[in-house]
């Protein structure tokens, strides 16, 4: 497992091939037919925090956290006058409970070793509200498959286990969301936290 460490290393060299330098396509378009004013997001992995900005300006209240003290140095001052909460967390504990209508996913799933998955979706599901929506996207294939990150899923496998906790509403296997260089490599889906 990666410990902050290596993390922050990665952001120290600038080593971080996963980044878009920019919002997430799929976010963009998802924010011009979406409300987003009346919503708390958490957006776990955050990175360099375009996605969770681009929520902000499209007012939603945002929480976005990150296991590497220098993703969240890196957000912070690209956009030093976002309202975006940045807060330090492992996202396999993170404590929120019944706190966010959203929790958008983009390269934290596939971040984490395959062992702490079921720990980081149990995290995410904690941390929606009943009727709450887990969204985004994951990758179904990765260029290196055997040394990971990112760590790649077979969609029948990440069907499972988002099934064990959540209500699919949205599931395409090999969607055309994707960026140019991972089409053919990327699961777009959606899930409802049901009520208890």
């Amino acid at each position: 497992m990666l410990k902050p460490e290596n993390w922050n290393e990665r952001w120290q060299n600038h080593n971080t091939p996963w980044d878009l330098k920019g919002a997430t396509p799929a976010l963009v378009e998802w924010c011009h037919t979406h409300d987003a004013a009346q919503l708390h997001v958490l957006v776990p992995g955050c990175g360099n925090g375009h996605d969770a900005h681009l929520l902000s300006k499209n007012k939603a209240r945002v929480t976005a956290v990150d296991f590497a003290q220098g993703a969240l140095d890196s957000a912070a001052s690209r956009y030093p006058q976002s309202r975006v909460q940045w807060q330090l967390a492992d996202v396999t504990t993170m404590p929120f409970e019944n706190a966010f209508n959203r929790v958008w996913e983009y390269t934290c799933f596939c971040a984490l070793s395959p062992n702490l998955r079921e720990s980081y979706l149990d995290r995410v599901h904690a941390a929606l509200k009943p009727e709450g929506i887990y969204w985004g996207i994951v990758f179904s294939k990765v260029p290196d498959h055997e040394n990971g990150p990112p760590f790649q899923i077979e969609p029948h496998a990440f069907k499972e286990l988002l099934s064990k906790r959540f209500t699919l509403q949205e599931f395409e296997p090999i969607t055309m969301r994707s960026v140019r260089n991972r089409q053919g490599n990327e699961i777009w889906f959606s899930a409802k936290k049901e009520k208890i």
